[in-house]
Formats: C-alpha cells, structure tokens, sequence
C-alpha cells in the first residue's frame, strides 16, 4: 500500500506546504521577475528585510508554465517577510541537465545575493527541487542546505530500477548531473528521505560529508513532505532550519518520527539478524 500511495501522489511534490493562503499571498505580493536568457525559466524574488537569502527550487509535478505564480515554501521560507527569497521554476524538468541552467542559477543568485547584501545563502526544495539544492551546493557557496526526498540520480544507468517521472526524464536528452556522488563540506545540509523501499534505494546512497545529517522517516514514502505538512510539522522544521536554529529543526524532524539515517541502517541490521534466527 505504500508503494501505491508513493505513486499516487508523486506528482504532487511541487506543493510541499499545506499553506493554500502563503501560496495565494504569493500571487499578489510584489515578486520581482529577474531576466534570464533561457526559455521556459524563471527567477523570482521576494525580497525580505534581513540579510539572509533563501533559494527555493522547483520540484517537478506543479510546474506548467512561467510565470510560476505559486512557488514552493512561499510562507516558510520568506517567513513573514523576514527572509528574501528567489524561487526558482525550471519548466522542462530537467533536474539540472539543461544545457547552461546550473551556469545561470549560479549567476542569477550571485547577482541577486550581492543586490541585497546576502551574509548567507540557504537553498531548498521537495524532490526534483530537492536534488537541485543538492546540486548547487556543489557549485557555489551555500550555506544550509534543506533537501526532502532528493533523488540520488534520475540516470537510468545509474538508477536502472527507478521507474517513476519517466514522462519527464525522457525529454532530458543529454545527462550533465549523473548523480550526487560528492556533497561539499563546507555547507550544512540535512536530506530527508521516506522509509519505502523506492526512497531507500535514494536515501542510501547519498554521500555524508561531516557536516550532513541524513534522516529517514520509517513508514513514509515519497510523499513525505506532504504528510509532514498535514500535520502542520513541515513549515515549523523549515523555517528552523533556514533562519539556522538546526538544532531546533532537529528537534522537530525526530518529534516526527525521523532518525537518522545510521540508526535506520543498524535497526534494519537487527532486523534482518532477527529475522534469520526466527528462520534457523
């Protein structure tokens, strides 16, 4: 049942946040467009009053058009008009294969960070968002980095038995990000992943610099974000984590139920050992 849950609702990652009145706020509050040569993009800001740059990414299943009048993490991320924002929408989902698109996020949030004075820079995102934050990390300076349920690669001769988002990883065409094989250490990143077997094949083989924390939430799937929103848990995690109390973050990801991820690989091994002793 997980599994078919994990494929129902897939596609909804693109709105992590159970914030229908942030998403709306979004649509009439002042959001600058900024220029970009590139088709079926867009950058837009919202700016805040501190000094602290969030960079929300695009997750895959809501995108349609530019411009995005509905971007991701909108009340969290800009939390309460506190953080400046740059919500980044890449229509061709292309988990950042496109040809010039991770040159142009670093220039475009480059230019953005020096306009306002950024003294720090956090990128986020759910899924395909999630795995863009992850790759940025490993091309210009971050300084947290929030990823849930990032995918490990969308390469199928990395990942040959993942069959979801085939509609869009198709039309890549060449593949520049085969997989996140490194994770700088500089940055603070924590990933949170579901506990299903679909995610586990993810969740596991993404790297752990020393200062990444992995969490696995046992029993959640791909959907993860969107449960953890249903219990009104997600928007307080992330915005604990942007404005850099991780330790309150931490705080709330274990009161729901996430461990980290060596705790999940040493209770699946007494798990398995357990099973085996039954078996003899």
């Amino acid at each position: 049942m997980a599994e078919r849950t994990d494929r129902a609702e897939m596609t909804t990652a693109a709105r992590p946040e159970a914030d229908a009145a942030a998403s709306s706020r979004a649509e009439i509050l002042p959001l600058e467009i900024i220029p970009t040569t590139l088709p079926d993009a867009q950058f837009a800001l919202i700016r805040g009053l501190s000094r602290r740059l969030v960079l929300s990414f695009s997750s895959a299943g809501r995108l349609k058009r530019v411009p995005n009048t509905q971007p991701e993490f909108f009340g969290s991320a800009h939390a309460d008009g506190e953080n400046s924002v740059l919500f980044i929408s890449d229509i061709r989902r292309s988990w950042m294969n496109r040809e010039g698109w991770i040159e142009e996020v670093a220039a475009r949030s480059r230019e953005v960070a020096r306009r306002i004075g950024a003294t720090e820079t956090i990128a986020l995102g759910a899924s395909m968002g999630a795995f863009s934050a992850l790759t940025m990390a490993c091309h210009m300076k971050l300084d947290r980095v929030l990823a849930i349920v990032p995918q490990y690669s969308v390469d199928p001769a990395v990942v040959p038995d993942e069959d979801r988002w085939m509609k869009y990883r198709d039309e890549i065409g060449r593949i520049r990000v085969r997989e996140l094989d490194a994770l700088p250490d500089e940055a603070e990143i924590f990933t949170l992943n579901g506990g299903t077997e679909t995610e586990l094949r993810h969740a596991l083989r993404l790297p752990k610099p020393a200062r990444t924390t992995h969490f696995v939430f046992p029993g959640y799937g791909h959907s993860l974000a969107q449960r953890l929103a249903r219990r009104r848990a997600l928007q307080p995690i992330v915005r604990a984590f942007v404005n850099g109390d991780t330790a309150e973050a931490t705080r709330r990801i274990r009161a729901e139920g996430g461990i980290t991820r060596q705790r999940h690989v040493r209770l699946a091994r007494r798990a398995r050992r357990a099973a085996t002793l039954r078996e003899a």
